[in-house]
């Protein structure tokens, strides 16, 4: 658990599972359903702020729900200047982080009978 600094009151604590801790109150808050926290800054006013954009300020990595299966024997790498956002596997799976939850990425095939296209988006997140 790592305090949110970066404007906020000091009493904001962040889990590595994403969830936000009120020393002052000694609660999780809830967040909305789209994954949304309502904090104070230190001046006082309410702000809300996306769990994935506190977590990247915080932990400076992605921040996502991955229900995804392993298949057997399978492994995941980070992607190379994917920030996080993208996952290969050992058994040619992709996986996206880019939303709330991670999601397989659909491949499409090319011209060419062995080759497999995937399109990915390294744009820096909304």
């Amino acid at each position: 658990m790592k305090q949110i600094s970066n404007g906020y009151r000091d009493c904001y604590f962040l889990t590595e599972e994403g969830k936000v801790f009120n020393s002052k109150s000694n609660q999780y808050l809830k967040p909305s359903k789209d994954y949304i926290y309502s904090l104070i800054t230190k001046e006082g006013k309410r702000k809300k702020i996306a769990i994935k954009t506190l977590y990247r300020l915080v932990y400076d990595k992605e921040w996502c729900i991955d229900t995804i299966q392993d298949l057997k024997g399978e492994e995941w790498r980070e992607i190379a200047d994917s920030q996080g956002r993208y996952y290969i596997s050992n058994l040619g799976r992709v996986k996206s982080y880019q939303d709330n939850n991670a999601r397989i990425l659909q491949y499409f095939y090319n011209m060419f009978p062995s080759d497999y296209i995937f399109i990915f988006n390294f744009d820096e997140p909304a």
